[in-house]
C-alpha cells in the first residue's frame, strides 16, 4: 500500500499498530493517528518510537464514520462501553 503523501489511521493502538504507524512514517506519510480503547496503561518501545516520530494516540475516541476519505471520530466517555 503506498501511504505517500498520505494521512494514516491505525485502527488499535498495541505493539502492532505502531509498528504500523512507524512503517508508514518510513513510506512517506505525513500524519498517523491511531484510535485505542480501552486505555492501558501499556507503554512499549513500539509506542515510544512511533510516538518519536509524530503519531497521535487518540482516546478515547471511536470511529463513526468513513466518508469521502475521511475518518470522522467522535468522543466517548471513558466509562462507557461502545458496544
Amino acid at each position: 500500500m503506498d501511504v505517500n503523501g498520505k494521512a494514516v489511521v491505525v485502527i488499535g493502538a498495541g505493539d502492532v499498530g505502531m509498528d504500523v504507524c512507524t512503517m508508514a512514517w518510513q513510506n512517506g506519510a505525513t500524519s498517523t493517528h491511531c484510535r485505542r480503547y480501552p486505555r492501558t496503561g501499556q507503554f512499549s518501545r513500539e509506542r515510544a518510537g512511533a510516538m518519536a516520530l509524530g503519531t497521535k494516540v487518540l482516546w478515547p475516541r471511536v470511529v463513526r464514520s468513513f466518508e469521502a476519505g475521511k475518518v470522522v471520530f467522535e468522543a466517548v466517555s471513558p466509562f462507557q462501553p461502545t458496544w
